[in-house]
């Protein structure tokens, strides 16, 4: 069976990059047939007497991404316990979703029922094969070494909001933190400044600049009273003589000094208040 069997297919669900056929080619390893895959692939016996499927690299370091058990001597479609690991560095876990079969041979076909097949081929003439070629044979499907399923991206997709959530409230409290710093600079200073200032009035100064003050107001306040009465009888005399235009303007400036009027009147109002308390602090202070 051994000399008449020329291709494999191998069933690899879990690792892609090593599923595909495999052809004999003009090669030996450890007294074993060298099989050859697209791109570059190999399956070939190592020295611990184990199948390995691996690439042009790894046949000369004697390893691969998936092995058999111990095959005795048996061809690797005859063989069963094939293993693989998840990295590089990992254990070697068995795998029972990887298959070795002949060529377009169902997996749920037995020896038995191919052999009909195999005593068929045994009468055709057979051709010696072909070296094994040294760079990657040419293949019309692209074998991709890792399949990564939606699950995995959203999850990838995920984390890096997350992150980058995550960064963003570094930046703001770092932020922030500067301008507290900052604000507390600046206070700090403010009380530095206030603590250094000799005082340049006494409080009786103080009390006086605030008469003053409130005497001005007081003249302000009468002074515009005194307007608002004179345009109050010039509008009521003239108000049948004069142009519409000329009421509406005089009718504004009425309004304004009213309310400017009432302005100085709580300013006056305050100013008096500010006057009474700080009289009665200066009065205290003396007393003392």
């Amino acid at each position: 069976m051994n000399e008449v069997v020329q291709e494999i297919k191998v069933i690899a669900a879990r690792l892609p990059a090593a599923s595909g056929h495999y052809r004999i080619c003009g090669e030996e390893r450890n007294g074993e047939k060298v099989w050859e895959g697209d791109f570059g692939k190999r399956l070939f016996s190592a020295k611990n007497g184990r199948w390995y499927i691996g690439n042009l690299d790894t046949i000369e370091k004697g390893s691969g991404w998936v092995r058999s058990a111990v095959h005795g001597g048996a061809p690797p479609y005859m063989v069963s316990g094939w293993e693989a690991f998840e990295k590089v560095g990992s254990p070697w876990k068995a795998d029972p979703t990887i298959q070795v079969v002949l060529r377009n041979r169902s997996p749920s076909v037995t020896d038995s029922e191919y052999s009909g097949s195999l005593a068929w081929e045994a009468k055709l003439p057979q051709q010696q094969p072909a070296p094994c070629p040294t760079t990657p044979r040419a293949s019309s499907k692209i074998v991709k070494p890792h399949a990564i399923t939606a699950t995995d991206v959203a999850a990838l997709k995920q984390e890096n909001t997350l992150l980058r959530s995550q960064l963003q409230q570094t930046a703001s409290l770092k932020t922030e933190l500067a301008r507290q710093q900052k604000l507390r600079e600046s206070l700090q200073l403010q009380v530095r400044q206030l603590s250094s200032q000799a005082p340049t009035a006494t409080q009786e100064q103080l009390a006086e600049e605030l008469h003053q003050a409130n005497e001005h107001h007081r003249a302000e306040k009468a002074a515009l009273q005194q307007q608002i009465t004179e345009l109050q009888d010039r509008t009521a005399s003239e108000a049948l003589l004069e142009r519409d235009d000329t009421i509406a303007r005089q009718t504004d400036e009425l309004k304004q000094l009213t309310r400017n009027y009432t302005l100085l009147e709580q300013q006056s109002h305050n100013s008096s208040a500010m006057h009474v308390k700080l009289r009665r602090w200066a009065l205290d202070v003396l007393q003392r």
